[in-house]
């Protein structure tokens, strides 16, 4: 009787040892440093500044993450500007160019090894200058910025096309930004999600500019599809839409886009090794009065 009692006790605090061993790894998993690029505002749409990890929140598919560390986002940007050319662009032309020459300045100043590149949008998709960090190259390819007579705009195709060139180099901070005139005719036959897919794909911010006219915007279902995109996929990206009224604004929105974009924040926050990654963001500031952009999917 005695030897059974023995055997069992044996077994059992055996048992035990086994079952303490299986659980404490999963309580010690590694945790992998993460990090989102995001910008904070206040109510008048400016950068804030002096932020701290403890300013932030970070959650993955609903679940708290760790903040470990907030840093001013110093790595160069690989920015394309995606400029519409399409009929009734002929006297914005001049205010476009200017005001793309005081934003590629206001970012050099900042992070002068980022690089912009240039494509319109007025017919199908054209690569005006390659991406650059020389004013001069970015010169010649706003001389070449005219309207396309006659035609409409392929917005949705340019920010696809300029995606996949992103993703093709290996783009480590991708930005895209669109001006678009609002009441122009789109001719893309991408649907919206193909457009928020790409993004992803390429882990790029969509930022708009929109330039409203007294027709409003287009009725048709690729007009629709490019409301969407404007709208609602720039704000899960990390971007936003900016609408314009008037001509006189393009140039002071495009330098104060600039000073959104030299002023982001890089949040490191930790995420426990899992088999299914998470796939869904959520960034949150306790900042009052400030609000965040953030993308709203993760890098993986």
């Amino acid at each position: 009787m005695r030897r059974t009692t023995l055997r069992i006790l044996i077994v059992s605090t055996f048992g035990v040892g086994m079952f303490t061993l299986g659980v404490a790894p999963l309580a010690q998993r590694a945790t992998r440093e993460q990090q989102v690029v995001v910008s904070v505002l206040d109510k008048d749409g400016n950068p804030v500044s002096g932020l701290a990890a403890s300013d932030f929140t970070v959650r993955e598919d609903g679940v708290a993450r760790e903040v470990l560390r907030v840093v001013q986002a110093e790595a160069p940007m690989q920015i394309t500007l995606l400029l519409d050319t399409s009929a009734g662009m002929q006297l914005l032309v001049q205010d476009l160019r200017k005001a793309i020459q005081a934003f590629s300045q206001a970012v050099w100043a900042k992070s002068p090894d980022s690089d912009v590149a240039l494509m319109e949008f007025g017919e199908r998709p054209n690569q005006l200058s390659p991406p650059t960090t020389s004013a001069a190259v970015l010169l010649r390819g706003l001389d070449r910025l005219v309207e396309h007579s006659g035609s409409g705009a392929y917005a949705l195709d340019a920010i696809a096309d300029a995606s996949a060139a992103l993703k093709k180099r290996g783009a480590t901070r991708p930005v895209i930004v669109v001006f678009v005139l609002e009441s122009g005719p789109e001719f893309s036959p991408q649907q919206y999600q193909q457009i928020e897919d790409a993004l992803k794909d390429s882990h790029g911010s969509l930022w708009a500019l929109v330039l409203q006219g007294r027709l409003g915007p287009s009725r048709s279902d690729e007009g629709r599809n490019r409301d969407v995109v404007l709208g609602d996929v720039t704000t899960r990206s990390g971007g936003t839409r900016e609408m314009l009224l008037d001509r006189i604004a393009i140039e002071p929105r495009f330098q104060q886009l600039a000073t959104r974009l030299t002023s982001q924040y890089a949040v490191i926050y930790g995420r426990p090794e899992s088999m299914i990654p998470p796939t869904k963001l959520a960034v949150a500031v306790k900042r009052p009065g400030a609000r965040v952009l953030a993308p709203q999917w993760t890098g993986q």
